[in-house]
């Protein structure tokens, strides 16, 4: 085959892989056929992953970072609100970087779910604590949230977390109402 040819179907197949138009099993194999099993550099790539497992890591330990402040130190209450405020900014940035770089957004929209949730109810026990509706509405706009968020990046998950909240919503409402 011609190596023209030969590099015009290995950068098919590279752009394959990258957009998630086949697995990337099925791509590998594809780029090792083409290539006589010599492959392709993929250093670029594997030092990226690394700076993502990085930020990953600090995706996750923003939460529990998050419930210390709030549950467990005597900062005030605007202080924990801006500080948490802050950890929202920075996962919701994170979102925007992994979605533009094709990487999986799981753990920074599972973060940004929780995060959210988190700073919301918060903000609903400390102004209107002895209004349960108004945490009701805040729920309701965090199960709204996920069921976007499960849309727009299709994470299933987000979907049925949305449902699923809802309906505990209703019911527990409904329990409350005529118990």
């Amino acid at each position: 085959m011609q190596e023209q040819r030969k590099n015009i179907i290995l950068k098919e197949i590279a752009y394959w892989k990258e957009s998630k138009m086949l697995p990337e099993h099925y791509c590998d194999y594809l780029i090792t056929l083409y290539t006589e099993g010599m492959g392709v550099e993929t250093e670029k790539k594997s030092k990226s992953n690394k700076w993502f497992l990085i930020f990953n890591t600090i995706y996750l330990a923003l939460i529990p970072v998050s419930i210390y402040f709030f549950y467990f130190t005597e900062l005030s209450f605007i202080l924990q609100i801006a500080i948490s405020l802050i950890f929202l900014f920075f996962l919701i940035g994170g979102l925007f970087l992994y979605n533009k770089n094709q990487q999986n957004v799981d753990i920074p929209a599972a973060s940004i779910a929780i995060q959210f949730l988190l700073l919301s109810v918060a903000v609903v026990i400390k102004f209107f604590a002895g209004e349960i509706i108004y945490l009701y509405i805040i729920l309701y706009g965090n199960c709204f949230i996920w069921y976007m968020l499960g849309k727009k990046y299709k994470l299933l998950y987000f979907t049925l977390s949305a449902y699923i909240g809802v309906g505990l919503l209703t019911l527990i409402i409904i329990i409350k109402l005529y118990l």
